[in-house]
């Protein structure tokens, strides 16, 4: 059987990258605009409207706002991939995805509408650091701990955080972000016991 050349291998293991910020750039600098149609909102879920829980994470309150969510999610991704798959990656962005909306509807009814993909990401970010922590254990965990001090920060101490806010044009939803860690650290943990019962 024919083996692939070698670049081809090689890009073939950023296809999730790939497809991520392809969807990302794609629903958010779109001529048409999607916000409405797939937006989370407290009022959609509660007529059913389940699949805002996710979509609502694709689109974005401006470009600055989705090319910022798009390189994070590219530097994320290619950091990574020699200690997660990008099938691994999909299903661990797609629980991310899933968690936060789930939070974002429960727990703040005061968001009454939400875009944007940094929580998820949040979420990536710590599974992958606790997965890499096996191969670079000071790096990795040096990253833990100062993003889990940055959401710490942000619930706790810090305010709005202005310019992001005139960055990206809208307000920030800091609670995303907690909700991601906290995904990210349950999937982390899951992920770690099933690669230690593989060796």
């Amino acid at each position: 059987m024919p083996t692939l050349p070698a670049w081809l291998q090689r890009e073939r293991k950023h296809w999730s990258t790939a497809l991520v910020v392809a969807l990302v750039l794609l629903f958010s600098l779109s001529p048409v605009t999607w916000v409405d149609q797939l937006s989370l909102t407290q009022a959609g879920i509660a007529a059913g409207q389940w699949w805002r829980l996710l979509t609502s994470q694709i689109v974005h309150l401006s470009v600055n706002h989705a090319l910022l969510n798009a390189a994070g999610f590219l530097i994320v991704s290619v950091s990574f991939r020699q200690d997660v798959t990008p099938l691994r990656e999909v299903i661990i962005l797609l629980i991310s995805m899933l968690g936060v909306g789930l939070g974002i509807y429960r727990f703040n009814p005061e968001i009454g509408w939400y875009v944007g993909l940094s929580g998820a990401i949040y979420g990536v970010l710590v599974h992958h650091l606790i997965l890499g922590a096996r191969r670079t254990p000071v790096i990795a965990l040096g990253f833990l701990v100062f993003v889990v001090g940055k959401v710490v920060y942000e619930q706790f101490i810090a305010g709005p955080d202005r310019s992001i806010e005139t960055f990206i044009g809208g307000a920030v939803a800091e609670d995303a972000h907690l909700y991601g860690v906290l995904i990210g650290v349950s999937l982390g943990i899951v992920s770690l016991g099933i690669v230690r019962k593989a060796l």
